[in-house]
């Protein structure tokens, strides 16, 4: 018999079995081995092996891959701890670790065990159908937990290379755990003997002979770790080493941020420190899900734009897009109704689309959950009408090459007392402001690039929609300062003045907002 995977079934040799019989209580329902590498499993892997090859994994996920006893649960608690529990408050946290992180072949190691472990009335059956009413259990429940986890999925497994999907290996993130095989035996037996799917009761001797001779569930140690060090070199692959996380586990940690904390924009994802972080708790209620920066360019993000950051980056933009970009209370939204009512087609900013019943009624093939706003991005009829506050580094490359783009920017006073309106009701994210602005500038002469100032359209809006007019080939028939002086003290409008200049020496303007030399 043979498997996705090209291994064909052997039954152990029959000295083998014996000793697995008598020394192995969990191992009384059949061992055999994965020809050409020797794989040893117990026989209920033989079901499950096909479903784990044929596991679709996804470039989001985060693989966590160990012989057993290596620290695979250790490194799973951090690596899930850095993705959504960065403040510790997560409520989730209090959940067993194989529901938050699937561990995803595990139904074979509990063949055998008493069904009040893993059936009916136990806390994994019974939790996964009441989250899951249309699954059947019985087709596997941590496999299917590991396909409907949230992304980015972080996924346990102790399986090598060659019984998983090739294409995990190309895509995804891996963390793969080593360590002393000397530490890994006394682990692994003392593991053995607690453990019911194992229930080991001969001697250390004993294991260490079958450490050593390849007879235990996922041997053999050596190929297993050969198979993932021949790809240690590949920039989704990282090495974690179980004496240098003990030794020095905040060196290691942070190298873990660079595989686990890095989205495809090559931006990381770092926690912001400790004193600005109680900041944001004390005065922004609605940042307590926790704030982070992405470097190098120090963008500032409340925690849960990690889940979409790549969905947006990857959002597949059209030459017949419009889209308006902005720093936050620069006049998008003002931009993006002048431009609707040109007599473009409805954008997805249109009447009853922000519902989550109005999407579903429009949409019956598509999951809500799967983000509402990125999916009317997509779907709305063309020429689509977009809008962002992201900037141009976290979107994807294609946008300036392909589709029209309007950037609004705005006199920071008045975007501060904006937005520290705006805040009392919203989060305050999307920083750093120059940042932001100055990468648009760079791209300001581009024939598909627009640059509005939101002083020149407050004080001539009809040259501005003009101008627009002109910029999106459309026809149309046919004294007013900021507010600041009123609400900011001479102080931080110094302050302010002192930021802009400092900050726009090489940009060719001023913040009355007249271009120069232009």
């Amino acid at each position: 018999m043979s498997l996705k995977s090209g291994h064909t079934i052997n039954p152990v040799i029959y000295e083998e079995a014996v000793k697995q019989y008598e020394q192995f209580g969990g191992n009384r329902v059949g061992t055999i081995r994965l020809e050409p590498d020797g794989w040893f499993f117990t026989s209920p892997f033989i079901t499950h092996a096909n479903k784990v090859y044929d596991f679709k994994f996804k470039p989001t996920d985060i693989v966590i891959m160990a012989f057993p006893k290596c620290g695979t649960t250790w490194a799973q608690e951090i690596v899930w701890t850095m993705v959504y529990n960065p403040n510790l408050d997560n409520p989730k946290r209090f959940l067993p670790g194989m529901m938050r992180c699937p561990f995803m072949e595990c139904e074979f190691l509990m063949k055998g065990l008493p069904k009040s472990l893993i059936g009916e009335g136990s806390l994994m059956h019974d939790t996964f159908v009441q989250a899951h009413p249309d699954r059947n259990p019985d087709d596997g429940i941590f496999i299917q937990l590991a396909e409907l986890t949230e992304n980015p999925r972080i996924i346990k497994t102790h399986l090598p290379f060659s019984l998983l999907p090739p294409s995990l290996a190309e895509n995804s993130k891996i963390i793969y755990v080593v360590r002393d095989p000397k530490d890994i035996a006394v682990s692994y037996c003392h593991h053995s003997r607690r453990l019911k799917s194992l229930n080991f009761f001969g001697t250390t001797s004993d294991f260490v002979d079958h450490f050593v001779n390849d007879t235990l569930v996922y041997s053999p140690f050596w190929k297993h770790v050969k198979e993932a060090w021949k790809l240690r070199n590949k920039p989704n692959v990282h090495f974690i080493f179980y004496e240098d996380l003990k030794a020095d586990p905040r060196s290691e940690i942070l190298r873990l941020q660079n595989i686990t904390m890095s989205l495809k924009s090559g931006h990381t994802i770092n926690p912001v420190i400790y004193e600005e972080s109680v900041k944001q708790y004390e005065q922004f209620g609605g940042n307590r899900v926790g704030t982070i920066r992405l470097e190098p360019d120090g963008w500032f993000f409340t925690s849960p734009f990690i889940t979409h950051a790549n969905k947006v980056y990857d959002f597949k933009f059209k030459p017949t897009d419009i889209v308006i970009m902005t720093f936050p209370k620069c006049g998008t939204t003002w931009t993006q109704e002048i431009v609707w009512t040109m007599g473009l087609p409805k954008s997805f900013f249109g009447e009853g689309s922000f519902l989550y019943d109005a999407f579903v009624q429009d949409n019956p093939d598509r999951n809500p959950d799967d983000g509402i706003f990125i999916q009317l991005a997509e779907l709305t009829e063309d020429p689509r009408i977009i809008k962002t506050h992201l900037p141009f580094s976290l979107l994807s490359p294609s946008l300036a090459e392909n589709s029209k783009i309007i950037y609004v920017v705005r006199d920071p006073k008045d975007v501060a007392v904006s937005y520290c309106h705006h805040s009392r009701l919203f989060k305050v994210v999307y920083s750093p402001f120059w940042k932001h602005v100055k990468e648009a500038w760079k791209l300001r002469n581009k024939p598909n690039v627009h640059f509005i100032f939101y002083e020149d359209l407050k004080a001539d809006p009809r040259s501005e929609i003009l101008r627009l007019q002109k910029f999106l080939n459309l026809n149309l028939t046919d004294r007013i300062s900021g507010d600041y002086k009123n609400k900011l003290s001479t102080e931080d409008i110094e302050k302010i003045n002192k930021w802009t200049t400092e900050n726009t020496q090489e940009m060719e303007i001023d913040f009355k907002y007249k271009i120069r030399n232009v």
